[in-house]
């Protein structure tokens, strides 16, 4: 039960879904910005898949030395320093709680 609640709500409710709202967000942003919304999701996307591909080694390949430098101010900028407290066993109960009876904490 401990592992299952570290894997749900923890990493993918918490962490992933988070993650990927902000991506969404972003990619929103971008497209107020004046960028095509058709063109923003293609770009965004494509970049994902191979995101994905390198940071969880299917593909034998690394982040350009500009994209490792934008990855950090990003992380300084967009993720809070504290943000793996989410796996505290308090903070994990708390989520289940929450989800349980349907309140936002």
């Amino acid at each position: 039960v401990e592992q299952m609640a570290v894997l749900e709500p923890a990493l993918v409710e918490t962490v992933t879904i988070t993650c990927m709202q902000v991506i969404r967000d972003a990619m929103d942003e971008a497209v107020r910005r004046g960028v095509p919304a058709e063109a923003a999701k293609d770009f965004l996307l494509g970049h994902i898949n191979i995101d994905i591909a390198i940071l969880f080694g299917f593909l034998n390949a690394q982040f350009s030395d500009g994209a490792k430098l934008a990855v950090k101010r990003g992380m300084e900028q967009i993720i809070q320093p504290d943000w793996k407290k989410v796996f505290e066993p308090d903070n994990i109960m708390k989520e289940v709680r929450a989800i349980t009876e349907g309140t936002s904490r």
